[in-house]
């Protein structure tokens, strides 16, 4: 069986405290500030990483996964 990889949003890593948590953003273009910004309101939780280190297994939210 062959599985294609799904393409994915772009993706960030925030630690809080002793989470890791896996989010989703939207990028503009400020033209003011000449550089690409976050949108605000369109950053998502869509994980967190089990154990909350930089890296480890990823515990998806039901949303993303039957999105993706």
């Amino acid at each position: 069986m062959v599985v294609d990889t799904p393409e994915l949003p772009p993706l960030l890593f925030n630690r809080n405290g002793k989470y890791t948590y896996v989010c989703s953003y939207e990028n503009a273009w400020d033209p003011v500030r000449h550089m690409s910004v976050r949108v605000k309101g369109k950053t998502v939780t869509v994980g967190k990483i089990i154990g909350g280190n930089l890296t480890g297994t990823i515990e998806w939210t039901e949303d993303f996964l039957n999105q993706y």
